[in-house]
């Protein structure tokens, strides 16, 4: 895992955004910056070694929000420890159980895309992840910047994790799910959180910073 600041201007408060598989922070180029906050990112979910800079920033901000989307969302899990000084939680089109029949992803789909995961692949996933051929030209504009090898072994690591080990994760304050997501069935996002957090239902794709700001997702705080 790594942590890499998207913007520091050393604002009085930070969001963590925990990013989903196989990204980068290209993908933060499709949505203007939050301008009274700092942001940092977690990504490559390849190892759930918790990086040495995270410690610093839960030092440094005294309430930080996490935004986690797609596989960011279980990946989120590894702040448990500095539960107690996140203000608000915000997950965006994922589950804490994201390789699952009823709550996640279906397990067969997700384990042919490990299996193979080539150039054209990954295109096909992009397409799907945005929805429409306009949202995945603009998608293209900024694509992640990570090759298809570097991004299956990733999966692969992933896979392994959410099989073997219990997830322990965090509470969330709400739940955002694109009605046009085709990566995460809507309706598995549903049945997972209904009754756990506020449900916010949204007509987007999986890919959501076409649709939706940071002021949107820190409206609350």
């Amino acid at each position: 895992m790594r942590m890499e600041w998207v913007q520091k201007r050393d604002r009085p408060r930070a969001i963590l955004f925990c990013n989903g598989w196989g990204m980068d922070g290209e993908v933060l180029k499709h949505t203007p910056l939050p301008v009274e906050w700092d942001l940092a990112m977690l990504y490559d979910y390849t190892t759930l070694e918790l990086p040495i800079e995270v410690p610093r920033l839960f030092d440094a901000y005294p309430g930080v929000v996490v935004v986690a989307w797609s596989m960011g969302v279980w990946g989120s899990g590894v702040l448990v420890p500095f539960a107690g000084r996140i203000r608000r939680t915000v997950a965006i089109n994922g589950t804490g159980m994201p390789i699952d029949e009823s709550f996640g992803i279906p397990p067969g789909p997700f384990h042919s895309t490990t299996i193979v995961f080539t150039e054209e692949n990954q295109r096909a996933f992009y397409r799907r992840m945005c929805g429409s051929s306009e949202e995945y030209r603009r998608f293209a504009e900024a694509a992640p910047r990570r090759a298809p090898r570097d991004q299956q072994a990733e999966l692969f690591s992933l896979e392994s994790a959410i099989n073997t080990r219990k997830w322990t994760g965090l509470s969330f304050d709400a739940a955002w799910i694109g009605n046009r997501d085709r990566i995460f069935p809507p309706r598995n996002q549903r049945r997972y959180w209904e009754g756990r957090t506020d449900c916010r239902s949204v007509d987007m794709p999986h890919f959501p910073f076409f649709d939706l700001g940071w002021e949107d997702l820190v409206a609350c705080v």
